[in-house]
């Protein structure tokens, strides 16, 4: 794998890794707060199921980035003059 794609990748997984960090950690926020603050519960899950939304919708754009990009092969290659 060339150290440019390597590098992409890595940092898409640690990005990725990020948000869903920062998803649990306001989801456990929230879960303590649960009795006394409601509103702040209410806004702190949305903010989870945000963050959990842009995970799921940046792992599926990755997938179908991938899978959309055209496979070079041999038979694709144009023949060149002199190659058996």
């Amino acid at each position: 794998m060339p150290r440019r794609q390597l590098l992409r990748t890595t940092v898409r997984a640690a990005t990725r890794f990020s948000f869903l960090v920062a998803a649990l950690y306001v989801f456990g926020l929230a879960s303590t707060w649960l009795v006394a603050h409601p509103l702040i519960v209410i806004a702190l899950v949305g903010t989870a199921l945000l963050f959990a939304v842009l995970y799921v919708v940046g792992v599926v754009s990755d997938y179908l980035a991938d899978a959309t990009k055209p496979r070079v092969t041999a038979s694709t290659l144009p023949e060149q003059e002199g190659t058996p």
